[in-house]
């Protein structure tokens, strides 16, 4: 579990890291904006593709201001997310009792990057 929550906060860590140090002139590009959102998105998905978290898949995005990057705006707030839920067979006897063991979902484990974009 702490595996996954680990590779899931590195990843959007990353991803957020990379957005905040994506040059005012790209943000600020309405063509280049989604690009470098899409790319931040790559990365997420490169460090992610090794967790097996069940019958889920880990979802992930990022965003500018709360919504889409998109150029029209230079941001103020960058974030990434990811949610997932865990289903583990091994200790699936002690989890069942305190989680969805009706829907087996397992456990959900979401992170939330954010910090201000500063632009250069």
């Amino acid at each position: 579990m702490w595996w996954h929550y680990t590779v899931t906060l590195g990843a959007a860590q990353d991803a957020q890291l990379y957005l905040a140090q994506t040059p005012y002139s790209i943000m600020a590009d309405i063509m280049l904006a989604p690009a470098a959102a899409a790319a931040a998105n790559d990365i997420m998905t490169a460090e992610l593709v090794e967790l097996k978290p069940g019958d889920y898949p880990v979802y992930h995005g990022v965003y500018c201001d709360s919504g889409a990057c998109v150029g029209y705006t230079v941001p103020d707030t960058l974030q990434a997310w990811t949610q997932q839920a865990v289903q583990d067979p091994l200790y699936a006897a002690e989890t069942n009792n305190y989680f969805d063991a009706a829907n087996n979902l397992g456990i959900y484990i979401a992170t939330y990057v954010s910090q201000p974009y500063v632009g250069r």
